[in-house]
């Protein structure tokens, strides 16, 4: 019998940035939550919104529809997908949820060509999902790779 987190291990969160659709895997989510404005940072990158408290944990906020030059547009379904990675927690802003879905590895399509400034270690590849199609990514990768990500882990630490 397998362990339970091999079982889960082809679960993916299924995201909405703009009317895009993306997935993380869902081991590497710590949890989804509802979203609050964000205190501004001064002189931060684009896509750093600033800073959130979570029941005493004050998190660096990501927005990965700036990050990936969508536009950003906040409503009553936007919230924060937060990872721990080293040097303490994140969250990232997306639109929506879809739902948690499940892709076998050879359902995945690997060999798809990339923009070059898109960065090919995060990408796991491409999946089908009924008639849509889903952009697999790691994002705790993306964030552990991100300057600003690190740069606001020492500020808050300092």
């Amino acid at each position: 019998m397998q362990s339970e987190e091999n079982e889960n291990s082809n679960d993916y969160l299924i995201f909405k940035l703009n009317d895009e659709i993306f997935g993380a895997p869902l081991l590497d989510i710590r949890e989804v939550a509802e979203f609050q404005k964000p205190r501004p940072v001064p002189n931060s990158a684009k896509h750093f919104s600033g800073v959130i408290n979570i029941r005493g944990e004050i998190l660096s906020v990501i927005d990965l529809r700036k990050k990936y030059n969508y536009e950003a547009v906040f409503d009553r379904t936007t919230v924060f997908l937060v990872f721990d990675i080293p040097g303490g927690s994140v969250a990232c802003v997306v639109d929506s949820l879809m739902s948690v879905q499940e892709f076998e590895p050879q359902n995945i399509d690997t060999g798809v060509h990339l923009s070059k400034n898109f960065d090919a270690n995060c990408f796991i590849g491409i999946a089908k999902m009924k008639d849509q199609l889903v952009t697999l990514i790691n994002l705790k990768k993306v964030l552990e790779s991100d300057q600003v990500v690190r740069s606001s882990h020492n500020l808050l630490a300092a």
